[in-house]
């Protein structure tokens, strides 16, 4: 019989029960479930409760172990501070250190934010073809040129004369 196959997942959880994958513990003694439980419910009986579920499905406490083992869990909780905060446009609200060495880079990566926020709206999130994105790009390019404590280049200014022309006809 073949193992499981230890791909890459990434869930999203619309119901919010996912986060219970952190309450995998190896033994799953009463001792484990007791900090995260309710203080009106019993952690023995929670906890074997779970045991018997999980051997419905020939599952055991090693396989807790082993999925432990080899999974790296991580909540992600946008607009909360529950789990590992996520900042969908964390991109331009703090310029990237890219810019000192990679401007290309960094270009690319405030780009697909560009385009991520652009898809949000549900707006054209073409890079080569949307007016939107080249405007938003621009701007967004010289807000962090200014963040990083600097003068726009002289490219810079020059290539947002050219996208003004063109946007403007």
């Amino acid at each position: 019989m073949q193992g499981p196959a230890r791909v890459p997942v990434v869930m999203i959880d619309l119901k919010g029960d996912l986060p219970n994958l952190f309450l995998t513990f190896p033994s799953l003694s009463a001792d484990e479930f007791a900090p995260w439980v309710e203080p009106s419910w019993d952690p023995a009986s929670l906890a074997t409760s779970w045991a018997e579920s999980l051997s419905q499905w020939n599952l055991s406490a090693a396989d807790i172990v082993d999925f432990r083992n080899t999974v790296a869990l991580r909540l992600l909780t946008p607009g909360a501070t529950s789990g590992e905060p996520l900042h969908i446009l964390s991109f331009l609200e703090n310029p990237s250190p890219l810019w000192a060495t990679d401007p290309e880079a960094a270009r690319e990566a405030l780009s697909a934010t560009v385009s991520l926020l652009l898809r949000l709206i549900g707006r054209d999130a073409d890079p080569t073809r949307s007016r939107d994105h080249v405007v938003l790009s621009v701007f967004a390019e010289r807000r962090s040129n200014r963040r990083r404590g600097g003068i726009a280049s002289r490219h810079s200014r020059a290539s947002g004369r050219r996208v003004r022309r063109h946007v403007d006809g």
